[in-house]
């Protein structure tokens, strides 16, 4: 997951990067530019919260877990 957020955020910066180069040349206006990049970064945002929750959800289960183990009797016992 965290390679995931590293790629959105290299991804935001050489879009950053490009768009900066077209503003300067005068290919893009500076408010359609600002309101693309606004737009990117709430994605962006919204990506790196989901995944967050999707590991506080991880981590919740894991804690919660109880593991079955097998004792020397081959009965089914429980460790925490």
């Amino acid at each position: 997951m965290t390679e995931n957020i590293v790629s959105k955020i290299e991804e935001l910066l050489k879009t950053f990067e490009e768009g900066l180069e077209k503003i300067v040349k005068r290919e893009k206006d500076l408010a359609e530019y600002s309101i693309e990049l606004k737009k990117q970064l709430d994605l962006i945002g919204k990506e790196m919260i989901k995944e967050a929750c999707e590991l506080i959800d991880e981590s919740r289960l894991v804690k919660n877990f109880v593991f079955p183990i097998y004792n020397a009797n081959y009965r089914v016992g429980l460790c925490c």
